[in-house]
């Protein structure tokens, strides 16, 4: 029997951002952002997972 495989679709598109740092160290650290917002909004967002990040 093979793989069964299940896809997630959404209605509206998103990115991944990422922290370079953290990638440079070998450590993958990112999130899903909804593009369909306001700019000052994915600003926001990408601040706070910067703020999260294991790399300063």
């Amino acid at each position: 029997m093979g793989a069964t495989f299940t896809i997630n679709r959404t209605e509206q598109p998103r990115i991944y951002v990422a922290c370079l740092a953290a990638y440079n160290n070998g450590i993958l650290h990112g999130a899903w952002v909804e593009a369909a917002q306001e700019p000052w909004a994915i600003y926001d967002e990408v601040r706070d997972m910067l703020a999260a990040s294991p790399v300063a």
